[in-house]
């Protein structure tokens, strides 16, 4: 393989890397908020005496 060619496959490797990283954390972003309605709602809840 050349440089080049190893240097490519390297940045390919990075960039999946980092999409998948990107993917985790959108996910991380859905199940916090999830969760902050989940508070949301026990405060309204809370609030009116329920």
């Amino acid at each position: 393989m050349t440089a080049e060619c190893i240097g490519d496959a390297t940045g390919k490797r990075r960039i999946r890397k980092l999409q998948d990283r990107i993917t985790h954390i959108d996910e991380q972003i859905v199940e916090l908020q999830d969760k902050k309605e989940i508070m949301i709602s026990e405060i309204r809840e809370l609030k009116e005496g329920k």
